[in-house]
């Protein structure tokens, strides 16, 4: 009979050990190192037990119990720290999504116009124009005159043909007033050639107005109302709109478009900055540097306002890009390059009577903006005729001189110069800014001229004209009007004679 150690050390112990570690393997990592230790910690304490003798069997096995328990608070409250310390990651977390909650409210509130376009609408308003124009086509006529004389051929005795009307439509924006009118700043694509103009405000009255001033250049124009005109309640219920600054705009910037589009009534529409200082051309073959969006800009909508989030005024909504594989291209004039503009466009000039009407004495042709980048040549106007003794050549202009200036007025064309002609009266001493070709590259000059008077001039070349008649026959003729120096001697004196009348002059 085996002594009862002798039996115990026989016994195999791996199979304990081997259910342990498997259930060491389905509990956390960070407690298994531990689990080992006191597993070990048992079996010695068992050992020790069957060595000292029998009666410490059970006292051994209790201590050994007792010592793994006292194992397992430690790791039990290792266990809790770790929560503990998760606990604080979740609480940020929550809290990062609150504030997430926060930030897309306020997205969302960003998004939401309501208010900016109940500030800014008592500001902007329709335009709705009219002008007549004169068809000379008649449908009575026999086509064989069409062909050999062309549509403007009335067969001799028919007096004109027909008068037919045109009605536009654009935007306006409210920008001030003197105390006797009201200012409303457009494009001047909206009022040119019109004969009537009519102004609807936000309340849905109407009121005639008249254009101020204008600058084909720049495609501006301002338009006047009599604030007489005008009752009560709509001096309550407009307003003018508050100027932003367009030169610190940031692109994806929220903005806002205000307009009569289609001529349908005033609408809004949204979008983002696209770009800044992109560069278009106009139909006129002027170049503007525009504010791009991709707010809807629709036929109606030019003259209406550009706003930012803020409702101020950062641009004058100009044109769009009409091509059909093209969206979301349109342009606005921005408002801090147009403001001096516009200040200049507010003072009303009377046009001098036909009496003071003044006189330069030069023969012009426009350099548009293609042929000035081909050329490499200032856009403005190509002077390629002088009167002798004329006001402009007693300044010391010189023939292939660029004007690009009058009066401190910028101009790139012929008709911009008649435009601020017509308000000065002969007499008066302006300022002609020119650009001259000197050893291959143009450098500016500034002219101080003093006008002469149309009337003058137009006198001398009634006489040049007789004179040449009697002189040179049939060439005479052809410089009756002093508009023709193609034939003859004398039919270009008579031509140099009316220059000035013929170009600067004819109205």
């Amino acid at each position: 009979m085996k002594d009862w150690y002798e039996e115990y050390e026989e016994k195999d112990f791996t199979e304990e050990m081997n259910r342990q570690t498997v259930e060491e393997e389905t509990e956390p990592r960070f407690r298994r190192t531990r689990k080992k230790h006191n597993a070990r910690k048992a079996i010695v304490a068992a050992a020790a037990a069957l060595i000292l003798g029998g009666s410490a069997i059970g006292t051994s096995w209790l201590a050994g119990a007792n010592t793994v328990a006292a194992e397992e608070q430690p790791a039990a409250a290792e266990a809790e720290e770790a929560q503990e310390q998760e606990e604080p990651v979740e609480r940020e977390t929550q809290i990062s999504t609150a504030e997430l909650d926060a930030e897309k409210a306020q997205i969302v509130k960003a998004l939401d116009v309501t208010e900016v376009v109940e500030v800014a609408m008592p500001s902007v308003v329709a335009i709705t124009t009219t002008a007549v124009y004169q068809s000379y086509y008649n449908n009575t006529m026999d086509p064989f005159y069409y062909f050999f004389y062309g549509y403007g051929y009335d067969g001799g005795n028919q007096g004109g043909g027909q008068e037919y009307q045109v009605t536009g439509a654009g935007s306006g924006i409210i920008i001030g007033d003197d105390g006797e009118e009201l200012w409303i700043v457009t494009n001047n694509h909206v009022v040119e050639d019109a004969d009537t103009l009519t102004v609807s405000f936000v309340d849905e009255t109407t009121a005639d107005g008249t254009v101020l001033g204008t600058d084909s250049r720049n495609d501006l124009a301002v338009v006047a109302v009599k604030l007489a005109d005008l009752s009560e309640e709509t001096k309550q219920a407009i307003k003018a709109v508050k100027m932003g600054d367009s030169d610190s705009l940031r692109l994806g910037e929220t903005v806002i478009a205000i307009g009569n589009a289609l001529g349908l009534g005033q609408s809004v529409s949204t979008g983002v900055v696209s770009a800044v200082n992109r560069e278009i051309t106009t139909s006129k073959g002027t170049k503007l540097t525009t504010i791009q969006t991709d707010a809807a800009i629709n036929p109606g909508n030019s003259g209406g306002a550009l706003l930012d989030a803020n409702g101020e005024l950062i641009g004058i909504n100009v044109a769009k890009d009409a091509e059909t594989d093209v969206e979301g291209m349109g342009y606005a004039i921005p408002i801090s390059s147009a403001k001096s503009i516009i200040s200049r466009l507010t003072i009303r000039r009377e046009p001098v009577s036909e009496e003071d009407y003044p006189y330069i004495g030069v023969q012009l042709k426009d350099i548009s903006s293609d042929v000035a980048a081909a050329y490499r040549m200032p856009q403005g106007i190509l002077v390629y005729g002088l009167v002798e003794d004329g006001p402009a050549k007693n300044a010391g202009m010189l023939e292939q001189d660029i004007i690009t200036s009058f009066n401190g007025v910028p101009l790139t064309t012929y008709e911009e110069l008649t435009n601020e002609l017509q308000y000065v009266a002969g007499g008066s001493e302006v300022t002609v800014t020119v650009q001259r070709l000197e050893n291959g590259s143009y450098n500016e000059k500034e002219l101080t001229l003093t006008l002469g008077y149309r009337k003058d001039y137009q006198t001398g070349s009634q006489s040049q004209n007789q004179k040449g008649q009697q002189q040179s026959g049939q060439n005479g003729d052809n410089s009756q009007n002093g508009q023709n120096g193609q034939n003859g001697q004398n039919g270009q004196n008579g031509s140099r004679g009316g220059w000035g009348g013929f170009n600067f002059g004819g109205r």
